[in-house]
């Protein structure tokens, strides 16, 4: 997300209110230009909206965590993770606020998430070859096999996406 001109950022948001920048700020590894990006499209008065939370753990993911960090793969995502560091970039430009959560149901099947990760899908995969990310996957699924574990049996998580405001000031 750079340089997004005024007239094309109709086509995406209301710019002059609000910006969700979660994925934005969270996947950029350089974030301070994501957000300076934001703020540029903003007028005092809009908000950029921020879910730093992440994603919601199931029954598998310590032990497909370990698997991977056997290979040397780690569920890291790249750019800013703590709402109080992006507060302190901001700092006389935006004030923080937190919003009510919002509480969803969500489905995963172990069979999806590994998909996802051999095709490198999340940020935190980025790094690493899709050949590593195969002899994960490939050792997380004989795992999820021997435990009797379906790969395809969905199942359904309760998520609460934890969204804060960047209140642009000037």
């Amino acid at each position: 997300m750079t340089a997004i001109s005024f007239d094309r950022a109709a086509d995406y948001y209301d710019a002059t209110r609000g910006l969700p920048a979660d994925a934005q700020a969270a996947v950029a590894p350089a974030w301070q230009q994501a957000v300076d990006e934001a703020l540029r499209m903003l007028r005092p008065g809009g908000v950029l909206l921020v879910d730093f939370s992440g994603g919601t753990p199931a029954p598998w993911s310590d032990s497909a965590a370990q698997i991977a960090a056997r290979h040397g793969v780690r569920a890291v995502r790249p750019g800013v993770s703590d709402p109080d560091v992006v507060a302190a970039y901001l700092a006389g430009r935006a004030r923080l606020r937190a919003l009510p959560g919002v509480a969803l149901k969500v489905t995963r099947t172990l069979a999806r998430e590994l998909d996802e990760w051999e095709r490198q899908l999340f940020s935190w995969t980025w790094p690493y070859s899709p050949a590593q990310l195969k002899v994960v996957c490939d050792e997380v699924r004989e795992w999820a096999v021997g435990q009797g574990r379906r790969l395809d049996r969905p199942i359904e998580l309760e998520r609460t996406i934890r969204w804060l405001a960047y209140d642009v000031t000037s």
